[in-house]
C-alpha cells in the first residue's frame, strides 16, 4: 500500500514537473517571436531610415500585410497537407484542381503585395519604398543566420551533453 501511494505521489510530481516545462516552452516560443517581431520594427526603421510620422503609417500598412500573408501561408499549409495525404487516392480531376488553386493562391499573393507596394507609395517617398525592398531582403538573410546559429549552438549542446 505504501509503495503505491509514493508511486502514485512520484507520477503527480513527474507530470507537474512536464506541464510546468511545457509551459515555460510555450513562453519562450512567444518571448521568441516577440524577440523577432521587435528586431524586426527595428530593423526595418533603421534600414529604410523612417522618420517617426513614416513609421505612423507604415507599420499600420505592414502589419495588414503580413495579416493577410500569414492566412494565406496558412491555407497553402493546408492545401499541401490535403495534397500529401490524398494525392495517391485522388482523380487526375482533383489533381488539377489543386494546382489550379495553388497558382489561384500564388496569385493572390502577388495581388496582396502589389496593392501593399501601391499604398506605400502613397504614404512614402519613392526611395523608402525602394529601401523597403532591400531592407525585406536583408532581414529575411539576418533571420536566417541567426536561426542557423541558434541550430548549430543546439547540436553543439547536444553534443556536449552526450559526452
Amino acid at each position: 500500500m505504501k509503495n503505491n501511494i509514493i508511486t502514485s505521489f512520484s507520477i503527480v510530481i513527474i507530470s507537474l514537473f512536464h506541464i510546468v516545462g511545457l509551459a515555460q516552452s510555450r513562453d519562450q516560443s512567444v518571448s521568441q517571436k516577440e524577440k523577432i517581431e521587435s528586431f524586426k520594427i527595428a530593423f526595418f526603421t533603421r534600414q529604410m531610415q523612417l522618420t517617426p510620422q513614416e513609421a505612423t503609417v507604415f507599420w499600420p500598412l505592414y502589419n495588414q500585410y503580413m495579416e493577410s500573408i500569414d492566412i494565406q501561408k496558412s491555407n497553402r499549409r493546408k492545401s499541401l497537407q490535403v495534397t500529401k495525404e490524398l494525392l495517391d487516392s485522388m482523380s487526375d480531376d482533383e489533381v488539377n484542381k489543386l494546382i489550379d488553386n495553388r497558382l489561384l493562391q500564388a496569385e493572390t499573393a502577388l495581388i496582396e503585395r502589389k496593392e501593399f507596394v501601391t499604398s506605400l507609395r502613397k504614404v512614402l517617398p519613392a526611395k523608402k519604398v525602394a529601401q523597403y525592398f532591400k531592407a525585406e531582403e536583408q532581414f529575411k538573410k539576418k533571420l536566417m543566420e541567426k536561426m542557423n546559429e541558434r541550430k548549430q549552438q543546439q547540436r553543439n549542446q547536444s553534443k556536449d551533453d552526450l559526452y
